[in-house]
């Protein structure tokens, strides 16, 4: 016998035990999104306080572009050793450009400069952040032990 009936009670004991946890672990991951959502949402609407002009929206947009090149060219010269501090940057980038839509009158998939500008400046930043991390734990590395090698070697490099 595959499942011998003394031990029924047991099964359903079991069972439920296993529902009980899994559907518990899944409602701490929903709770876990819900709350990051709503505090960037209320971060984002705490910005807003009055809308802005345009020259002053692009103003922004044009400071948070420079930021996300800076931020680049800064890990691209660390080390993998700094991964908090790095996302810590990268976050703080973020929260500009959500300020910067709640303040501003971009509407997303308008033809209008500004929200094209918008929408390109945050493609940017999305995939600098991710070279950036990549650079900073693969190619980094890799990068600064061939600079070391070829110094031992006799061959300096300009950085």
């Amino acid at each position: 016998m595959a499942n011998p009936p003394r031990y029924r009670p047991f099964r359903a004991l079991a069972w439920g035990i296993f529902l009980t946890v899994a559907l518990g672990f899944v409602a701490l991951i929903v709770i876990a999104v819900v709350k990051g959502v709503m505090a960037e949402r209320a971060q984002a609407l705490s910005f807003a306080e009055e809308p802005r002009s345009a020259a002053d929206c692009a103003r922004g947009l044009a400071s948070v572009y420079v930021s996300v090149h800076q931020e680049l060219d800064t890990q691209r010269s660390g080390t993998a050793s700094e991964d908090e501090a790095a996302a810590a940057r990268w976050s703080a980038i973020r929260a500009r450009l959500t300020a910067l839509r709640a303040k501003c009158p971009i509407q997303s998939g308008s033809s209008d400069p500004l929200s094209r500008a918008y929408q390109q400046v945050q493609a940017l930043q999305r995939l600098a952040e991710s070279a950036a991390t990549q650079y900073r734990q693969e190619v980094g590395p890799t990068d600064l032990e061939a600079r070391r090698l070829l110094g031992a070697a006799g061959i300096h490099l300009q950085p």
